[in-house]
């Protein structure tokens, strides 16, 4: 028996590889082809190579949904580092659903941090 190997990668728009998944299996080689017949080899052939193909595409369509997911986190965790913070000794806190602008235009500054 020899081995298939198929790999698939994901690469970010700088070529850098951020995932890769790879799935590996048993595929017939001439003695299996003389003493199975061709066409239990082929089946067996086709078969692994299907089942390879399934894996590496469940496994990267997984990986690279929790990639993004990580990512959402991280991008939220930032944001709500940077968001404004207002002094209470300049006027104020911002009220409920009013924007940094708004809360600008009533005389209260941000407080960087």
């Amino acid at each position: 028996m020899k081995k298939i190997e198929i790999s698939v990668k994901i690469k970010d728009e700088d070529g850098k590889e951020i995932i890769e998944t790879v799935s590996e299996k048993e595929v017939p080689y001439i003695e299996e082809f003389v003493s199975l017949g061709f066409r239990t080899a082929f089946h067996e052939l086709e078969t692994a190579v299907l089942e390879s193909r399934k894996e590496v595409s469940d496994s990267i369509v997984s990986e690279y949904l929790e990639y993004i997911s990580e990512k959402k986190r991280e991008m939220s965790q930032a944001a709500k580092k940077s968001e404004v913070k207002i002094s209470a000794a300049s006027g104020g806190a911002l009220r409920e659903n009013e924007s940094y602008f708004a809360a600008e235009r009533r005389g209260i500054k941000p407080e960087n941090e």
